[in-house]
């Protein structure tokens, strides 16, 4: 039956797309959903948490992967689109459609809460008034307005110098802007936690109720802040630099070869960086991007090979599944995850009470946590399946 049923998604699959691109998105939406939703935050395997501070995990890479990816997206669809020839009304009007629509659906999951079990619980006040104004989809919404337009309308040479020139001055400010706290204690060059250029800014840009590390001292900060973004910018970037190879190289196996190439170049330089800039998800480093895009060009030269030369690619048709409908799966498993959460049973959240069923599967409290990870996975996996059966491909 599930031999039969990924037969058929391979077999139909839209000869128009790059299946090795879909599938790069659905499992980076896959892992991107497997680390927000273990069983018990207090049992996850040590690849599946951020790294503290400074270092990396397989799970810091998730997010840069997928900016690496809407890149690609944005360079191959605009390659494709009558909007590569449109007028420039017609084509800024899009972008920010497209924009808006994803700062808002971030909102939307800010605000979608509410404590059904407490009479005192006020929402205006507990959530709206306290929006968090940044997050992982308003940081995709920047960073695809920003890059849009610079495909657009920029040389692939002048991509590279902005490339070149974002990470500069984010560092260079970083390191050699004086920072002052309440208490008159001056900060420069700092990179710890509350402590730095990024968190300074979040705070009084923004306000502590609207950040993410409210406790943070002595600034608030914000893994998703405005002055990281600006690095961000450059992991897309670096994506739809990658699209130029595939668009214009003649064959799977010189892509291939190419992106495997300048893949292991930039892992390498990532490292040499890293003497001096330690890899940082939460300040998204010079060298934390390098290290991402690098490892992102090899696993999508893996990919092309896996994938796009081989014959055998059934393996991959539940995540190309994810991959077509990624905001959707983020959406809809964000709304489940608060569901679970904010619903109880006998006074307890509906969470904890299936979690405990599943806790018997081993005495590995780990395991048992990313079983249910994975179940809740495959749950959200039927919509998803549904919507490409019927080729309901949601474009925000």
């Amino acid at each position: 039956m599930f031999i039969q049923h990924f037969r058929k998604i391979t077999e139909q699959y839209n000869s128009n797309r790059i299946m090795s691109i879909d599938f790069l998105r659905g499992l980076t939406i896959f892992t991107m959903i497997l680390v927000n939703n273990p069983g018990s935050w207090s049992y996850q395997f040590s690849p599946l948490k951020h790294a503290p501070w400074h270092g990396w995990t397989v799970t810091d890479l998730v997010f840069p992967f997928f900016l690496f990816i809407v890149g690609l997206s944005i360079s191959i669809s605009q390659q494709n689109s009558a909007l590569k020839q449109s007028l420039s009304l017609d084509f800024g009007k899009s972008v920010f459609i497209r924009f808006i629509k994803l700062m808002c659906l971030g909102w939307f999951l800010s605000l979608s809460y509410y404590n059904f079990y407490d009479p005192n619980f006020d929402w205006v006040e507990g959530r709206l008034y306290s929006l968090r104004w940044f997050g992982v989809l308003q940081r995709i919404a920047i960073v695809y307005l920003c890059c849009a337009f610079i495909h657009q309308y920029l040389s692939n040479i002048l991509k590279v110098a902005i490339c070149i020139l974002l990470l500069f001055s984010y560092w260079t400010a970083m390191l050699l802007v004086e920072l002052t706290d309440a208490n008159g204690i001056v900060y420069q060059g700092n990179l710890l936690p509350g402590k730095n250029l990024a968190a300074y800014i979040d705070h009084h840009l923004f306000g502590l109720s609207h950040l993410y590390h409210k406790s943070s001292v002595p600034f608030a900060s914000d893994p998703e802040g405005l002055l990281t973004t600006i690095p961000a910018i450059v992991s897309c970037l670096i994506g739809i630099l990658v699209a130029e190879i595939i668009l214009t190289k003649p064959s799977v196996t010189a892509q291939i070869k190419q992106l495997s190439l300048v893949g292991l170049s930039l892992f390498g330089l990532s490292y040499l960086l890293s003497i001096w800039i330690p890899f940082n998800k939460n300040l998204w480093t010079p060298s934390y991007v390098l290290l991402a895009s690098g490892l992102a060009m090899l696993v999508l030269a893996a990919s092309r090979w896996l994938i796009d030369l081989k014959t055998n690619k059934l393996w991959a048709a539940p995540f190309v599944v994810f991959g077509t409908n990624a905001i959707a799966l983020f959406m809809l498993s964000g709304i489940a995850a608060r569901i679970l959460m904010m619903f109880k049973i006998e006074g307890k959240s509906i969470k904890p009470h299936l979690y405990s069923i599943i806790k018997t599967v081993s005495t590995n409290q780990e395991i048992n946590s990313l079983v249910f990870a994975i179940i809740f996975l495959m749950i959200m996996y039927v919509p998803l399946f549904l919507m490409y059966k019927k080729k309901i491909f949601w474009k925000v």
